[in-house]
């Protein structure tokens, strides 16, 4: 199955007039050496597309771009994207049964009212460091 193009945002978040942006991010809680997630919006109100690369973070053993994906016969599916598009004046938004970034083995308990920190690999924009407080939902 092919990778599906990235998520439009509906309205939760405005284009930022010449600037890339990354904003209201939040994740979710997570024991150690289980999973997390991270979701946020990317605003790239730059007349050039970029392409993220990856992400990076000290909480997890693995940190990885993720879509959840249709599976057919009403399942749904999650694989790791080695790269994801971001158009030049857009809205990209990462959020549960979509796009998301995933923490792999956590190193660390990530409870309600911590901040989780990390680092998102753009070709364009370079490395951009992202603060995210933890929550259930």
């Amino acid at each position: 199955m092919a990778p599906s193009t990235p998520e439009v945002a509906e309205l939760t978040a405005t284009i930022t007039d010449d600037a890339f942006v990354v904003d209201g991010a939040w994740a979710r809680v997570g024991m150690q050496g289980g999973m997390s997630a991270a979701y946020f919006t990317i605003s790239n109100g730059l007349d050039q597309d970029d392409v993220l690369l990856g992400a990076t973070s000290s909480v997890a053993q693995a940190t990885e771009v993720h879509e959840t994906y249709d599976a057919g016969e009403g399942m749904m599916g999650m694989r790791e994207r080695e790269s994801l598009p971001i158009a030049a004046n857009s809205l990209t938004e990462f959020r549960q049964g979509g796009l998301h970034v995933m923490f792999l083995r956590l190193t660390e308990e990530l409870s309600e009212g911590d901040e989780v920190q990390f680092t998102l690999e753009f070709e364009n924009a370079g490395d951009v460091t992202v603060t995210a407080p933890v929550r259930m939902r």
